[in-house]
């Protein structure tokens, strides 16, 4: 039985560290792998009796969400495309958590995780820069659309959002690993070219939230400060380089981001982030004035925005409203959205008190590891940005992957202090009976 369950802790492993590379490919083999998970999870922790895992803060938290958004969708605006995404949204709780399981129970899965993050960002490395330098990329692609180089990913423009999503993480992972110098060079090399080709994929929101990240982890980090400030330096001095060949990535990332905000122009109307995404929010906002409690339905944005009562213009129509707040007010209510609400609280109240130890005591709150994942946490929870889809599949993985960790990381920070407190009130115990 031992070497069963072995086995399906180590396919579980596998398909976790493989996950990264899954997610170039697109959102199929990503979801097959957390939906696998998933069911494995379902029984095993349950015939192995890890009730502790199910009784967590955030698996209660969970619970409660998943069950609201399966009652809005049978109750509210009722349609197949609600019905499947507010269903099958357990899996992703379950992936959390087994993930979290196993980080427990598998020492050197940390480790496995490092490299695999290393690999692919070295491969999006090497293969984005071939894309800028000679406008094709290894596999022969040419660059779609000007000024947004895509890499791997194709069609898809969602290089940016990929490394800013994960470059936090591969660094919290830095953070908890035993060094050579060499490792030390070639990660500061993979910082400094990760963040200099979110800026050459054009993606005004990634290079954004990168740079929060960065911020965050400059203030609150313990042993970083100085290798993400000297990335943050010599990926300035790429992008400045750069720029001077490949010019269209700053005339999108600035030029364009200034016009269409309408801020160049004295007398133009003035837009937030673009007249098209401010039109999106007033279509989002009118739906919330008028389904207050429950909003119009999970993925539901798309179905009423051409409504006479929600219709702004003819460009304010979309799949979704492009911004993680609007989207949850505008579809499942101010009943769903206070739990994004709830977890904005809980953030700022720690980051504030994290602020505080540092100011007045110098002391961390959060280790290195915690520190730089909740620098990814941010970058969902901040409201005034552009964002994808809250319930698109691919999105969705992307902000599960690193919570996983944070929860683990969590968990284990507060297992070591009280280890470490336990030993020394030992310690002092043992001396006081000595000096009797």
């Amino acid at each position: 039985m031992s070497f069963l369950n072995n086995k399906i802790e180590n396919i579980s492993c596998c398909l976790i560290v493989l996950l990264p590379f899954t997610l170039i490919t697109g959102p199929l083999l990503a979801d097959l792998s957390i939906s696998i998970i998933a069911i494995i999870c379902l029984f095993y922790l349950f015939s192995k009796k890890k009730f502790e895992y199910y009784k967590s803060n955030f698996f209660i938290i969970f619970i409660f969400f998943f069950i609201y958004i399966v009652l809005n969708s049978l109750l509210n605006n009722t349609n197949f495309d609600s019905l499947k995404i507010s269903f099958f949204y357990f899996r992703f709780g379950l992936f959390i958590m087994f993930f979290w399981y196993l980080l427990d129970q598998k020492k050197d899965l940390i480790h496995y995780l490092y490299y695999s993050l290393k690999i692919v960002l070295i491969i999006l490395i090497v293969d984005g820069y071939t894309q800028i330098l000679f406008e094709r990329n290894l596999f022969n692609q040419e660059i779609i659309t000007e000024g947004r180089i895509s890499s791997l990913f194709g069609d898809e423009l969602i290089l940016g959002s990929f490394i800013a999503r994960f470059l936090p993480i591969l660094i919290a992972l830095y953070a908890i690993k035993e060094k050579s110098k060499l490792e030390n060079y070639i990660i500061i090399l993979v910082f400094i070219f990760s963040e200099a080709l979110v800026f050459f994929s054009g993606e005004r929101t990634a290079f954004f939230l990168i740079n929060l990240s960065a911020l965050y982890v400059l203030i609150f980090s313990v042993n970083l400060k100085r290798i993400r400030f000297i990335a943050i330096f010599f990926s300035a001095i790429v992008i400045l380089s750069i720029s001077i060949f490949h010019p269209q990535a700053k005339e999108r990332i600035i030029d364009k981001t200034l016009n269409q905000t309408g801020l160049l122009n004295e007398n133009s109307e003035k837009y937030i982030f673009s007249e098209q995404h401010t039109h999106h929010y007033l279509s989002a906002w009118k739906m919330f004035e008028k389904n207050k409690f429950f909003g119009v339905g999970v993925k539901n944005f798309r179905k009423f925005c051409d409504k006479d009562e929600y219709y702004v213009s003819v460009i304010s129509c979309s799949t979704h409203p492009h911004n993680t707040y609007l989207q949850l007010l505008s579809e499942i209510g101010i009943i769903g959205f206070s739990f994004l609400l709830f977890m904005t609280f809980v953030f700022i109240k720690y980051t504030f008190k994290n602020l505080k130890l540092i100011i007045f005591k110098k002391k961390h709150l959060f280790n290195d590891l915690n520190v730089c994942i909740l620098s990814v946490v941010l970058m969902t929870l901040w409201p005034i940005a552009p964002s994808g889809n809250f319930f698109n599949n691919w999105i969705t993985i992307t902000v599960c992957y690193p919570l996983a960790i944070l929860v683990w990381g969590l968990n284990k920070q507060k297992f070591d202090q009280f280890s470490y407190q336990k030993k020394l009130k030992k310690f002092i115990k043992k001396v006081y009976f000595l000096e009797k």
